[in-house]
């Protein structure tokens, strides 16, 4: 499959490398997409972030799956082929999503990375509001799915039944 790419127009050379045709050239095959369409979305979609979280987003590696989720965050101790850190795998849900929600979800994940938590912890109600309010603050906007999910459990708890 050939790969797309995308043509923008850049004034200065030093800004290129965060646009998203800069971004995919610097990840230059380390992403795992099978789809060209969810890679260049994923590249446009990272150019959103501070330039310092693109740079620290290189050291992760991105792929996707047919597994039913949003997303999913795996930390590795020692690197991964010395240039990752942590695999971040995006489900074929996340691609039918508007490009915001696209984002913030890649932002969510790339939080986790960041923020050194552990697979296993990722599903820790507190640990996904600690990514969410990271998230949010690259952004600029307010990511809170985990905080309305949390609210909703607190209104209706679960009960053991005995």
């Amino acid at each position: 499959m050939a790969k797309r790419s995308i043509n923008l127009p850049v004034d200065n050379f030093e800004d290129w490398e965060y646009l998203p045709e800069g971004i995919q050239n610097s990840f230059a095959g380390y992403t795992g997409f099978s789809s060209s369409d969810h890679e260049l979305t994923f590249f446009k979609a990272l150019a959103e972030l501070p330039h310092e979280i693109i740079d620290f987003a290189k050291g992760i590696y991105f792929t996707s799956t047919s597994k039913a989720s949003s997303g999913e965050t795996f930390n590795l101790r020692g690197g991964f082929i010395k240039r990752h850190s942590a695999i971040v795998i995006l489900y074929p849900r996340t691609w039918r999503f508007s490009f915001k929600m696209i984002t913030n979800i890649i932002a969510h994940e790339i939080a986790h990375v960041y923020l050194g938590h552990e697979w296993g912890e990722t599903h820790s109600i507190e640990k996904e509001i600690e990514a969410d309010d990271l998230a949010s603050k690259w952004l600029g906007r307010k990511i809170n799915y985990y905080r309305k999910l949390e609210k909703r459990l607190n209104r209706h708890p679960t009960t053991p039944t005995s």
